[in-house]
């Protein structure tokens, strides 16, 4: 399968994924606005993602503090991170 295809595929899959899921976002947003407050940093990466073209597949704020919490609760000394394709992996 050429590359372009593969693209499109995976587009057509989150855009379903996407679709199907559509309470998830405003819950997340809610509790980012309440709890989590602006990260400029992750808003121009988003920005930039979008202006590449690249999959809005992003990993919530929320969901992000909650695994730091998690990694940080169980005391791991090492963490493996796959797949970040456009964002930024802090420990901040």
């Amino acid at each position: 399968m050429e590359n372009i295809q593969f693209v499109k595929l995976v587009q057509q899959a989150v855009g379903k994924f996407l679709t199907d899921m559509p309470r998830v976002k405003p819950v997340d947003d809610l509790i980012n606005k309440m709890l989590l407050g602006d990260d400029p940093l992750l808003a121009d990466v988003l920005a930039a993602n979008n202006a590449a073209g690249l999959i809005p597949f992003d990993v919530a704020p929320n969901q992000g503090k909650l695994l730091k919490l998690l990694i940080t609760g169980a005391r791991c000394a090492k963490v493996l991170e796959i797949g970040t394709l456009g964002a930024t992996a802090r420990s901040g």
